[in-house]
């Protein structure tokens, strides 16, 4: 990926390790939008992931070790589930099955940006399905079967909105995963006030439409794997 992530960006190995490597709590474009934010709409969040390409080759540098055996067996995913990655950025789960010949039925969601524009060419002969989050519209149409939303719900003004959205395009007995932070000092002003005063009454719906299968709630960022009720 990381090959494919430069020669995307026009960027020599050298220099794409660098944007990679950057710490996330140095100063990046993507950063500065948010830390100097004051209107947190919809539009306007939306519009700070698709900043620069810094988050698509954070993402691969922060995910590039990572094994995922653990979330297919948790997420009990079988050939024949139709899954959804919402949120997705470079989509690392979908990069980890790629990688390992492991067959899934996958489908991405993410706002316009540099790192799901990546995606549609990385995973042209891969995924089912490319999804354009836009303000303002909840934009799944399908019923899905496993849902996975991997370090999102700080970044959204309404987690609580989002996973009502996720509890109708789920189906009776499929599985949802998720992270939520509780970043109460807002060190990365992309994680949320808005989303972090929702965590509560989005762990109350969640807990009320679906059963905890692993995972602690409270403080704990996660992850979590739910089963619809």
């Amino acid at each position: 990926m990381f090959k494919s992530l430069c020669d995307y960006f026009n960027l020599s190995r050298t220099e794409g390790l660098k944007v990679a490597s950057v710490d996330k709590w140095s100063p990046t474009p993507i950063h500065e939008y948010f830390n100097n934010l004051d209107d947190f709409s919809e539009e306007n969040v939306m519009r700070g992931w698709g900043i620069d390409q810094y988050r698509a080759l954070r993402n691969w540098y922060y995910h590039r070790n990572d094994d995922f055996k653990w979330l297919i067996e948790g997420m009990a995913i079988e050939i024949n589930d139709d899954i959804l990655d919402y949120g997705c950025s470079t989509s690392f789960f979908s990069y980890y099955c790629m990688k390992n010949n492991i067959k899934i039925k996958i489908s991405l969601a993410d706002v316009e940006s540099p790192h799901f524009n990546f995606c549609k060419v990385f995973y042209k002969d891969f995924a089912q399905e490319f999804i354009e989050i836009k303000p303002r519209l909840l934009p799944l149409e399908k019923q899905y079967t496993k849902i996975i939303l991997y370090d999102v719900l700080e970044h959204v003004p309404s987690p609580l909105k989002v996973c009502g959205h996720m509890n109708d395009h789920l189906i009776q007995g499929g599985r949802l995963l998720e992270t939520f932070i509780q970043d109460v000092e807002f060190k990365n002003r992309s994680n949320l006030r808005s989303a972090i005063e929702e965590r509560e009454s989005t762990f109350e719906f969640l807990s009320d439409h679906f059963n905890l299968v692993s995972g602690e709630k409270g403080s704990h960022p996660g992850p979590r794997i739910w089963e619809k009720k």
